[in-house]
C-alpha cells in the first residue's frame, strides 16, 4: 500500500488529532484548511475525485491564503492517482470526517454517544 493512503488511514484512526483550521470556498466546492499533528493539509473534492495538499509544518492559516494555497503545497495527491476501491474510500472518509468536524458535527455526535 502506498504511504500516503497509509497515512490518510491513519489521520482516520487517528480522527481525534485533526483540527480544522478554515474553511474556504463555496457551500458547494469547499476547500478545507487543517492540521494533523504539527503538519498543516488542505482536502477538498473536484472533477469527480478528492484532492489532498501537504502545506508543511509552519503554516500560519488564514484566509488570505486561499488564492495562493495551491503554489504553497509542497507535494498533492488525487484520489484519482490510485488505482483500487481503498484509496478512493480512504480520501471519502478523510473528506467526510474534516466536513463534519468544520461545522461541529463532530462535537454533535460525541455529546449523543454519550448520552
Amino acid at each position: 500500500m502506498n504511504k500516503i493512503i497509509q497515512v490518510i488511514n491513519k489521520m482516520i484512526d487517528e480522527r481525534d488529532r485533526i483540527n480544522v483550521m478554515l474553511k474556504l470556498g463555496t457551500d458547494s466546492s469547499p476547500m478545507f484548511l487543517f492540521y494533523y499533528k504539527e503538519y498543516a493539509w488542505v482536502i477538498y473534492y473536484e472533477n469527480d475525485g478528492y484532492f489532498l495538499g501537504f502545506l508543511g509544518s509552519t503554516y500560519e492559516i488564514s484566509e488570505d491564503l486561499y488564492k495562493s494555497i495551491i503554489p504553497l503545497m509542497k507535494i498533492a495527491y488525487t484520489s484519482n492517482q490510485f488505482k483500487g476501491q481503498e484509496a478512493l474510500e480512504s480520501f471519502k472518509e478523510l473528506y467526510q470526517i474534516v466536513l463534519e468536524k468544520s461545522i461541529g458535527f463532530d462535537d454533535v455526535l460525541d455529546n449523543l454517544l454519550k448520552e
